[in-house]
């Protein structure tokens, strides 16, 4: 199923310009549906963002993400994304800062940020980990 073929039905396909505009430059909702569940809605997860989920969601091809990230982000942001998640890996296994710096040469305060979200974030990099441990094990 195409990207088109996600959207089709959406609200964001049926509603006008305008409104899809004012969602685009920051008109956020105190929460959404999604699945029939009602979510509180942060400040990014706007309509538009989770567009963007549903294309991941439905991507289950590693290339196809690959060109969609070397599309939708820089070399750089793709590089710093990956190196958080080592990042958050090397905490979750123990490693110091200092190590975690040279291993991956993080500045400290994105070691530090990176640990944040892992003790009070909202459990991604807990989920991505998980991920990687489960398809680490597939492989062995």
């Amino acid at each position: 199923m195409g990207v088109v073929g996600l959207w089709s039905g959406s609200t964001a396909c049926s509603m006008p310009l305008q409104t899809q505009a004012a969602n685009a430059l920051g008109h956020i909702r105190s929460s959404v549906t999604i699945r029939g569940q009602t979510l509180a809605q942060d400040k990014i997860r706007t309509e538009l963002v989770e567009h963007l989920l549903d294309v991941f969601a439905h991507t289950q091809d590693q290339d196809t993400i690959y060109a969609i990230l070397q599309d939708l982000c820089t070399v750089r942001e793709i590089t710093e994304m990956s190196q958080r998640l080592e990042v958050a890996r090397l905490l979750s296994e123990g490693a110091s800062y200092l190590d975690i710096q040279e291993q991956t040469g993080a500045s400290a305060t994105t070691i530090s940020r990176v640990s944040k979200c892992l003790n009070y974030g909202s459990g991604g990099y807990g989920a991505a980990l998980g991920m990687l441990c489960g398809s680490q094990d597939e492989e062995r």
